[in-house]
């Protein structure tokens, strides 16, 4: 049902669980992320990633 009723729903669901899960292993804020992602997709500030620092 929602979202994961098409193959673009699934995907969707699948990396903001993927986010989340990275974040969690990182002790990273999800929202942080989110929020310097949506800025990026904006145009208005760098691109941030979910790779492990250090």
């Amino acid at each position: 049902s929602g979202p994961t009723r098409s193959m673009r729903g699934q995907q969707f669901v699948a990396r903001g669980l993927s986010a989340m899960e990275s974040c969690r292993r990182q002790g990273r804020d999800l929202r942080d992320w989110m929020e310097q992602a949506l800025r990026a997709w904006l145009g208005s500030g760098p691109v941030p990633s979910l790779l492990p620092s250090g």
